[in-house]
């Protein structure tokens, strides 16, 4: 038994419920990243725009001043404007611009800065009223208000350069954030693809790897795969299947050698009559060999004994689904003629349909020979002397029986052998019968042929029954 094994301690898991994990994790994954990445773009617009209107806050405070020396009043209210809608939307937020109040640790800041811008307001105010005690030429008030929007505009470069590094460090966060995002990723796809290659590529690779042993016919393989899951359950149901085909495979290896041994010959055919295949018995009864017969039809056997009716009759039977059986005249590879009593089965499908034939061959011809021999003998005896009827027995035994000798022995008392006929079919003609057997020469013939009818040997020179003759009588 060959065993292919991947064992695993997991808890039993599906593959479909394994694959739904996955998705569901790059998914989470998947979607904290962009929301991460959103946070971050907004936060960064949001930065923009931040410096933008700390900028402009700078920037309102340099032009009031210049308002107020010039005496623009227009320059001096549309500063002023300028200024508090940006102070204003840095510490409120925005629908419009859609942002955010600026963060916590910038509002003491901008309030510091808040406090400076009310000084300078109420001087630019100070500068336009009707009544005003500021002398607008008063280079030193002037030069008061000038220094507080100085002061302004050095706390607008600070907060703008903390913004710039708050930018970057928002930056720096967000690309560690990327980058742990990345290397979770990869660590995932390392441990899938890993888990794949142990828990899925591998035991796939064994199931191939067995399926492979199987389709060049080793049934005996066997898996051991412990993956919790479908892979488990495909392995399980291979060895069911394996055992099956093994199972089946041991069956039609008993009937093959049954088959292929058995004495009487077995022939399979088309429903065309084109052989399939015939066993060893059938190749030594018909002296045709394997090779030659299949492909070929039972016509090849055909002597031309039978009629077209008693083919017809054979016919009309196993077409129609019946067993026939019946005595065939066929002729061998040589000429020679065999007599073969039949047994011809129709093999049907599931559906019933007739697939093949199967047709067991019995070698009957020494007995219709002997009958045709005793027929002969008993009908021609009468017509001839002793001696006569011994010549015509012998001779027409050797061409009825088709043998290359024939003789006829006489006994004389129990230890004794006289031969008084031997007939030789290839030279045909009688031979000198002077030749005698006497016990003590020949024990083991004698004792063979008192304990026996009939003896057979398919080896004279080696069998001990007949190796004492083998000089005297059998060699050629």
């Amino acid at each position: 038994m060959v065993f292919v094994s991947r064992k695993s301690t997991k808890i039993s898991i599906s593959i479909r419920t394994k694959i739904v994990l996955i998705i569901v994790f790059v998914f989470l994954v998947s979607s904290f990243g962009a929301y991460k990445t959103f946070i971050f773009l907004s936060e960064n617009r949001m930065l923009s725009v931040y410096s933008d209107l700390t900028g402009k806050m700078g920037y309102s405070s340099q032009q009031l001043v210049k308002a107020i020396a010039l005496g623009v009043e227009d320059e001096i209210i549309s500063s002023i404007g300028t200024f508090e809608f940006s102070l204003t939307t840095l510490m409120n937020g925005s629908r419009e611009l859609e942002i955010l109040p600026i963060p916590e640790e910038f509002k003491a800041e901008y309030e510091g800065v808040q406090r400076r811008w009310e000084k300078l307001k109420r001087g630019a105010l100070e500068s336009i009223k009707p009544k005003s005690k500021l002398d607008k030429d008063d280079l030193e008030t002037i030069k008061a208000l000038n220094e507080i929007s100085l002061d302004i505009v050095n706390k607008v470069n600070l907060i703008n350069a903390r913004l710039s590094q708050y930018a970057k460090m928002k930056f720096d966060a967000f690309i560690r954030f990327i980058i742990l995002t990345v290397l979770v990723s990869l660590i995932f796809t390392l441990g899938v693809i890993i888990y794949a290659d142990m828990f899925i590529v591998k035991p796939l690779g064994l199931l191939i790897q067995a399926t492979n042993l199987i389709a060049v016919g080793n049934f005996k393989v066997r898996l051991k795969l412990k993956t919790g899951d479908e892979i488990q359950n495909l392995g399980e149901n291979f060895n069911l299947m394996a055992e099956k085909l093994e199972s089946s495979l041991d069956k039609l290896k008993k009937i093959e050698r049954a088959i292929e041994q058995s004495g009487d010959g077995v022939l399979i055919t088309d429903v065309t009559g084109k052989i399939e295949y015939v066993n060893s018995a059938l190749e030594k009864m018909s002296g045709y060999s394997a090779e030659e017969l299949i492909g070929q039809s039972p016509r090849l056997f055909k002597s031309g004994y039978h009629s077209v009716e008693f083919y017809e009759e054979f016919w009309n039977a196993i077409l129609s689904g019946k067993t026939f059986r019946g005595t065939f005249v066929n002729r061998r590879k040589d000429g020679r003629i065999f007599y073969a009593f039949e047994t011809i089965t129709p093999i049907v499908d599931e559906s019933g349909k007739i697939t093949h034939f199967i047709s067991t061959i019995k070698d009957i011809t020494i007995g219709q020979l002997e009958k045709e021999l005793i027929f002969q003998i008993l009908t021609n005896l009468t017509q001839f002397s002793f001696e006569e009827a011994l010549k015509f027995i012998a001779e027409k035994s050797a061409k009825i029986i088709e043998v290359d000798r024939i003789s006829i022995w006489k006994f004389s008392g129990e230890r004794k052998l006289e031969c008084i006929e031997v007939y030789e079919l290839k030279e045909d003609k009688h031979l000198p019968s002077s030749i005698s057997l006497e016990v003590d020469k020949y024990p083991e013939y004698f004792k063979a042929i008192s304990g026996e009818i009939s003896i057979y040997t398919s080896d004279v020179e080696f069998d001990p029954r007949f190796k004492e003759l083998w000089f005297d009588y059998w060699k050629p």
